[in-house]
């Protein structure tokens, strides 16, 4: 039996999908998601507890066989007369068992070029701190002697500079991650950007972090490895609000042609309306040929037909065969074609 949980997100494009409208376009969202968080939003976001334990285990099993039952897999479902907790842990359910929403010929480049370079800085970082501290501890056992760590202007300090240092080497890996996940299906794309703008809300509203939403979340919507999938999913909610800027953005989905070029972009130049492809005559071809002095083409005349035909060449301010005052020449060229044709044939 068709089911719309941990099924692909192809099948739940298509049956199990509601269609919503994100930052102007239109979107095929999954039915208990889009209602999920739809409703999660208009009833406010502020209990504590949200998205991890339901009210009542019996009502929640009802709600996932409600969403995940053939042919309506929930459609039309009026949420509102059910706790918050509830709705809360049905959009949990769906997130933790659905398949990975990120390809991992998405998820490799994402986690390698943009993810790996920071988790590593922040190791060495950790490292460092911890040898700074361990340092001090072996030096107290051997001497006695207290070494005294960095002062808290000090530390402030580096942190200042640190965090510094992040912006400038995340604003470069930045556009790559838009770049990458603009390459995801349509509707995997659609999923990402709605789930993450409702997860980035959540710390400001509720008990809830980023590192237990990358905990909770992070594997079942990316996949890879447990670890990977946790650190690229908090790296994407820390820099989300950049990352999703213009990521939707027509001018960079679609190549500007004459039905759509982007707001303030110049406008194309008008080509000349007209047949394309046009025949051309020999006669018209002959005449865009450069123009030869007299001397040139009776010397051209002479090398193609030979010196004792030259009585046949006549002066005359024409340009090329196909005028009718040079009727010798016009008959000597075609003879000459003729005889070539039939060599040929």
């Amino acid at each position: 039996m068709a089911t719309a949980f941990a099924t692909s997100l192809d099948f739940v494009a298509i049956c199990a999908s509601e269609s919503a409208v994100i930052d102007g376009y239109r979107h095929q969202l999954p039915i208990a998601v889009y209602l999920c968080i739809e409703e999660l939003c208009r009833r406010g976001i502020s209990e504590e507890g949200l998205m991890r334990h339901p009210r009542n285990a019996r009502r929640h099993n009802q709600l996932i066989d409600i969403f995940n039952t053939a042919p309506l897999f929930g459609y039309g479902f009026d949420l509102s007369g059910e706790g918050l907790e509830d709705v809360g842990a049905l959009l949990s359910a769906w997130l933790r068992n659905t398949l990975p929403v990120v390809h991992p010929a998405i998820m490799d480049p994402l986690w390698h070029w943009c993810v790996r370079p920071s988790v590593d800085c922040l190791d060495e970082r950790r490292f460092r701190d911890e040898g700074d501290w361990e340092g001090r501890r072996t030096h107290f056992y051997k001497t006695g002697e207290r070494l005294h760590g960095l002062s808290p202007h000090m530390r402030a300090e580096r942190a200042r500079r640190e965090a510094a240092e992040d912006m400038v080497r995340d604003a470069r890996r930045i556009p790559i991650a838009r770049d990458l996940l603009r390459l995801l299906p349509s509707h995997s794309l659609s999923i990402i950007c709605y789930v993450l703008n409702f997860f980035v809300q959540l710390p400001s509203c509720c008990d809830v972090t980023l590192d237990e939403i990358a905990e909770r979340f992070g594997h079942s919507l990316l996949g890879g490895t447990v670890h990977g999938s946790q650190c690229t999913m908090l790296w994407l909610l820390r820099h989300w609000p950049a990352i999703s800027e213009g990521i939707l953005d027509p001018e960079f989905m679609h190549p500007e042609t004459e039905d759509h070029v982007r707001p303030g972009a110049p406008k194309p130049e008008a080509k000349p309306k007209g047949p394309r492809n046009k025949p051309r005559s020999s006669v018209d071809l002959l005449r865009t040929l450069p123009k030869e002095s007299d001397d040139q083409r009776k010397a051209s005349w002479e090398a193609y037909y030979g010196a004792d035909t030259g009585g046949g060449w006549k002066s005359s301010k024409a340009s090329d065969f196909g005028d009718a005052e040079d009727s010798d020449q016009l008959d000597t060229y075609q003879d000459r074609r003729g005889s070539d044709e039939t060599l040929l044939c």
